[in-house]
């Protein structure tokens, strides 16, 4: 998957970075995978093979002066940093962007990215403001950058921001963009034999200043032609939701058509193929997204609850006298059922905090407040709601506020669970007593609608940091659900989403890869301990696919096998079986205050159907008719497994041997034969193993003796002749039966 680049340094914008990610992403969604850089990132690393577009969103031109024509030398001999392919300009993130574009690539500069990425800069001259010069980092826009447009433009705060209205010359439309601050491209008509078209123009509006008192209409976006590739530079905020303004009311239908106008102007200017059309069909607006909900927080026994609201409360501001959304006016007409704590701002999210205890009272309340996020904005600048829902694990009443979840459920089902666990102790059980054991779930966070359960954890500093060890996020719809490498998507209701996040000391780091394979473990024996009739619909049908995904064995006849995509066949023990993937898996780490914090993600298809297979057509293939699969027990069973997991992990000195008998009996891929590209050639080989040091993925020649049962195929690299392989990307494809080493 290509990668689309927004720059996230000095000069950016808080607000356009965030909707400019969350808008890409939403638009391109499996197309392309939208990530954050900076200058250091665009200067040094080789991204080019692998990127479509680079973005730079709304701020402040000169900070991009300074940040993107900066020099990163490498230490000591004042030469380009490694690894600059051969042939790179100079170390500046502004020259690799420019030959970037010159050789191919696309552009898209907003706002101040279209400002600086102009020859000349003119900015409120005469004022105080005053920013006026050349431009010769990028130089796409061969003529000057004029603004403001308006004259009310003010940094630091919305009361300049209006919506405007523009014409899209080819679309033979017009269309509401949010504005704070663009300019106009002067004699933009003037520079087509250079390559320069202009792709929308300002309507007229009383406010509106001209230059010099031009009385031609002004470019508000044109499309430069640079090299083999292309730049479209916008004067105006396509990805802003237009809620963003203040100044202006918009309405649905509104906002539908501006996402469609901004789709559109990519595909047709960048060949960028995003996911909405430039129409006003009921089609198009229901490709929407849906509004990210409140995430409710309980746990337990309310400790770590009560200790993580703590830490939080500590980081509030008071809310707005004047409330600035949908959200934030219903909240505050919640008390005293529910009460408004504030808002905190953390590393990538804000938050509106707010606490309440469970009751039928609570769930009616909250449930406005989940109506009223279906109605706000779509704007990722805005808080999201953040409820500490205390005494939660035993009430029953809160379906309103959580229709699609039973929290009461979840944790009957986990006090299950784990009594299975003890009742029946497994191979691995602890050696010795831990002094504070893990337990999943300590706090349980649900959101019925969110961006990530994954980067809400990792990108949020408090959130990470103060969230005891075991915190949990669920969801049943992500709008950016992550997986391994820069896949991304819209994930379906009926997935079991989650993210866990863990601690590990300073000296186990290095054992953090095995989390994976831990992972995978506890879904194929949590399940396979499950209440009945999950257990006995998944028994012996499950299977680990190195490094980050469960298998299950699928009966497919007649048409039914067209439906389904991804299968794999491979024979055990003499029996040709096919499999089709049930679950994903991804781990991240972060290593802060001494201690690396992982974020274990988990997706399992639970109750959605193909096109690959779910718990759901398990349980119906066994038991020959329909029968209800609980998303709670599910997760409940997956969740008690990990924790019995992880903790004789840590038990044993996150020796990760102690489950190689485990792991090689769900294992998919122990003997396989298949190639490894050594780039000259192809060699085969055989997957024996996983190493006990540093999780690589051990293989031999097929002359070799070595078996996936002998304990030497799982022990530290170098032990053996083998071949190891880094579990990193998905460079292990089974569809392809190829091994690339790393």
């Amino acid at each position: 998957m290509s990668k689309v680049l927004v720059y996230a340094g000095p000069g950016t914008s808080h607000g356009s970075r965030v909707a400019t990610c969350t808008t890409l992403t939403r638009l391109f969604r499996h197309q392309y995978d939208v990530q954050e850089v900076d200058a250091a990132t665009l200067a040094r690393d080789p991204w080019e093979d692998v990127t479509k577009l680079v973005v730079l969103p709304g701020g402040r031109d000169m900070p991009y002066v300074a940040e993107l024509e900066r020099t990163f030398p490498r230490a000591g001999d004042g030469t380009p940093a490694d690894p600059v392919p051969p042939g790179s300009p100079a170390c500046t993130a502004a020259a690799r962007i420019r030959r970037f574009v010159e050789q191919g690539g696309a552009f898209l500069g907003i706002c101040a990215g279209a400002y600086y990425a102009s020859s000349w800069c003119q900015f409120a001259t005469g004022t105080e403001l005053e920013v006026e010069g050349p431009r010769t980092g990028l130089r796409f826009y061969p003529d000057v950058c004029w603004g403001p447009v308006f004259s009310d433009f003010d940094y630091g705060s919305e009361s300049g921001a209006r919506q405007v209205r523009v014409a899209v010359v080819d679309g033979n439309t017009t269309c509401l963009f949010y504005h704070n601050g663009g300019g106009a491209f002067l004699r933009a008509e003037q520079h087509a034999s250079e390559g320069v078209r202009v792709v929308a123009h300002y309507e007229t509006h009383p406010q509106m200043r001209t230059p010099h008192g031009d009385t031609n209409q002004l470019a508000a976006a044109v499309s430069c032609r640079v090299g083999a590739g292309n730049a479209l530079l916008f004067a105006v905020h396509p990805e802003m939701p237009l809620g963003a303004s203040l100044q202006d009311a918009a309405t649905a239908a509104d906002e539908t058509h501006r996402e469609q106008c901004f789709a559109a102007l990519l595909a047709n200017e960048l060949h960028l193929p995003a996911s909405v059309a430039l129409s006003s069909s009921a089609g198009a607006a229901a490709q929407q997204p849906p509004r990210l909900t409140p995430i409710f927080l309980a746990s337990e026994d309310n400790t770590a609850l009560t200790t993580l609201e703590q830490e939080l409360v500590q980081k509030a501001q008071p809310a707005h006298d004047t409330p600035q959304s949908a959200v934030e006016r219903a909240a505050a007409s919640l008390s005293p059922v529910v009460r408004l704590i504030g808002s905190v701002q953390d590393s990538q999210d804000s938050f509106l905090v707010l606490a309440a205890v469970a009751s039928a009272e609570a769930a009616g309340a909250l449930a406005k407040l989940v109506q009223a996020s279906k109605e706000n904005a779509p704007d990722p600048a805005l808080p999201k709601p953040l409820v500490f829902l205390r005494s939660a694990r035993h009430s029953p009443h809160l379906t309103p506020a959580m229709p699609l979840f039973a929290v009461k459920a979840y944790f009957d089902g986990l006090d299950a669970s784990r009594a299975a666990w003890g009742a029946q102790a497994p191979s691995w059980a602890p050696v010795a007593a831990l002094r504070t054991p893990l337990r999943i779930a300590s706090v349980l966070g649900y959101a019925q609608v969110t961006s990530s359960t994954q980067t809400l954890l990792e990108k949020n500093a408090a959130l990470l940091t103060h969230a005891p060890p075991g915190t949990t996020l669920l969801a049943t719809h992500q709008v950016a659900g992550r997986g391994r490498g820069p896949n991304t998507w819209l994930s379906p209701q009926g997935c079991l989403q989650f993210s866990t996040l863990l601690r590990l000391p300073t000296a186990a780091g290095s054992k953090a890869v095995f989390i994976q394979y831990l992972a995978a473990l506890a879904i194929v024996y949590g399940l396979s301990r499950a209440p009945a009739p999950i257990a006995d619909a998944v028994r012996g049908r499950l299977k680990i696919k190195w490094p980050n995904d469960v298998y299950a064995e699928v009966q497919d006849a007649g048409a039914h096998t067209a439906a389904r995509t991804g299968t794999v066949t491979r024979t055990l023990n003499g029996v040709t079986r096919t499999y089709a993937k049930l679950a994903g898996i991804l781990v991240n780490a972060v290593y802060r205050d001494d201690a690396f914090h992982v974020i274990v993600g988990c997706g399992v298809n639970c109750t959605n159907e193909r096109p690959t297979t779910s718990v759901s057509e398990l349980v119906r293939q066994h038991a020959g008719a329909d029968v209800a699969v609980s998303l709670e027990v599910c997760a409940a069973a997956i969740h008690a497994a990990l924790e019995n997991l992880l903790n004789a992990f840590a038990a044993h000195a996150y020796d990760f041997t102690q489950f190689a008998s485990a792991y090689r009996g769900a294992w998919l891929n122990a003997d396989q034969e298949v190639r490894l590209d050594e780039g000259a050639g192809e060699a085969p080989v055989r997957v024996v193993g996983i190493t006990s040091d540093y999780g690589l993925l051990r293989t031999v020649p097929l002359g070799s003796a070595l078996q996936a049962a002998d304990a030497r195929a799982w022990g530290p690299t170098d032990s053996v002749e083998s071949v190891d392989l880094q579990p990193d990307g998905n460079s292990f494809d089974m569809l392809q039966n190829l091994v690339r080493r790393k």
